[in-house]
C-alpha cells in the first residue's frame, strides 16, 4: 500500500521514497501504535507531510487518515500475527 502511494507521488525535495520495509518500518512505526499514528510516523520519517484529515476520510484521500483507512482494509495479521481484527486507530 505504501509502495503504491510513494511511487505515484511526485518526488519533492527532501522526501525519501524508498519502498516500505516490513522488517524495519512496521516495527518502528506501527508496532504498538494506532494506524493513524503509525502512518504519520512513517511519513514523517520519509520527510513527507500530509494533512491529517479526518477519520471519516475516504481511503482514496491523500491524508494521514485516508492512508490509515486504506491500510485498515489490509489484513494486518499477515504482517504481524499478534494483530487481528480491526486495527487500533
Amino acid at each position: 500500500m505504501f509502495d503504491e502511494f510513494l511511487s505515484q507521488r511526485p518526488l519533492q525535495y527532501g522526501e525519501d521514497q524508498r519502498p516500505f520495509q516490513i522488517e524495519d518500518d512496521y516495527d518502528r512505526h506501527f508496532s504498538g501504535n494506532g494506524v493513524y499514528a503509525g502512518v504519520k510516523s512513517f511519513l514523517d520519517s520519509r520527510g513527507i507531510r500530509l494533512a491529517y484529515g479526518d477519520p471519516t476520510d475516504d481511503d482514496r484521500a491523500d491524508t494521514i487518515c485516508g492512508l490509515g483507512n486504506r491500510l485498515g482494509s489490509i489484513d494486518l495479521s499477515r504482517i504481524d500475527p499478534a494483530r487481528s481484527g480491526s486495527p487500533n486507530r
